[in-house]
């Protein structure tokens, strides 16, 4: 309680030194989103002439009307919120990123709404760019681990090649039957580095991963990772898949994961990789008749399982992977398609 006028007009005065001198945008508009007041800090974030803010809607801030209808049912509720990282608009269109809070007040005998706006469009423009070089700094670095490991595949089934090639002329003089089979030997591993290359290729051109068709890039993936380990390597394909440029490259990338555990840990004699597609979306199934592994004793790094589910989870799809000892592994990642806006004239 005040003692005198005095203290009453003093203290009245201070608020309203705050309220002008604000970095922050403060403003109040009644309960139908009219702006009552507004000071120099809201009118300059907003692009508007002070005089002219007076009077505008709060929602010819939101470029997202619904969002806004959707604050607005939170205030009445809870009386006050906070929302952060919404997109709100200038007078000119321009967008920026702001952290909002919002109260009902009582004012002069009337509920009003009290509004503070904080413009982060700097820092998470910041946030932004830091995100951006980490993930071309972890696609750099993927690429030459993937390219170290198909060079070295490739180098040795070229020396491999070599030795045979050098020892033919020798063993075919006595050992015409085997010179023969030899002959095949040098086929296959001929045929296994040049798809080994094919793909080294493609590591080095990604761009080329989201514009070719899943199915023959699956079937490379096969070429190379047979010619490598002599795998059988059985592909089904149904329907017709029209994906999404980074839908696509998540299959791609978790197919080759996949496979290269395959190679690594399973010890199969059998693989299998079937892909699905529909107007609905696509599942892509990678299964294996190996010695298979328990999920709960096996650490999600382990086998790269962590990146396999971030990628599925970065373009929307489900990643799931069940196995047992001794029973195999089976991989499945399944994408939904957005459902297809319908526009009534």
């Amino acid at each position: 309680m005040f003692e005198s006028s005095q203290e009453l007009a003093f203290a009245q005065a201070q608020i309203n030194t705050l309220f002008k001198n604000s970095p922050l945008a403060i403003g109040t508009a009644s309960m139908d989103g009219v702006i009552l007041t507004a000071n120099a800090a809201m009118a300059s974030i907003f692009g508007y002439p002070k005089d002219e803010l007076v009077g505008t809607e709060i929602m010819a801030f939101f470029p997202d009307h619904e969002q806004r209808e959707q604050l607005i049912e939170r205030l009445t509720v809870e009386k006050t919120i906070k929302a952060s990282n919404l997109q709100l608009r200038r007078k000119d269109g321009s967008l920026f990123y702001a952290n909002l809070t919002e109260n009902i007040l009582t004012w002069e005998g009337k509920d009003v709404i009290l509004g503070v706006v904080d413009d982060i469009t700097e820092q998470v423009q910041a946030e932004q760019t830091i995100k951006k070089k980490d993930e071309a700094a972890a696609i750099a670095a993927e690429r030459e681990h993937l390219a170290r490991e198909l060079h070295d595949s490739v180098t040795q089934s070229i020396y491999t090649s070599s030795l045979i090639a050098e020892a033919l002329p020798e063993v075919w003089k006595t050992h015409p039957q085997e010179a023969i089979d030899s002959l095949d030997d040098l086929r296959q591993l001929n045929e296994g580095a040049l798809a080994e290359m094919r793909s080294l290729l493609l590591e080095l051109h990604p761009e080329e991963i989201a514009d070719r068709p899943l199915d023959e890039l699956l079937y490379q993936l096969r070429e190379a990772m047979s010619a490598r380990t002599h795998l059988p390597i059985t592909i089904s394909m149904s329907g017709e898949c029209a994906l999404e440029k980074q839908v696509q490259m998540a299959f791609y990338r978790i197919a080759q994961e996949a496979l290269i555990n395959i190679s690594k840990h399973a010890r199969a004699d059998k693989a299998w990789i079937s892909l699905h597609c529909n107007p609905n979306g696509s599942r892509l199934q990678i299964r294996d008749n190996g010695i298979g592994f328990s999920p709960d004793a096996v650490s999600a790094t382990h086998l790269g399982l962590n990146i396999m589910r971030e990628r599925a989870k970065a373009v929307g799809a489900q990643f799931s992977i069940t196995s047992q000892p001794e029973q195999g592994t089976d991989m499945t990642v399944e994408w939904s398609a957005p459902p297809m806006e319908h526009h009534h004239e």
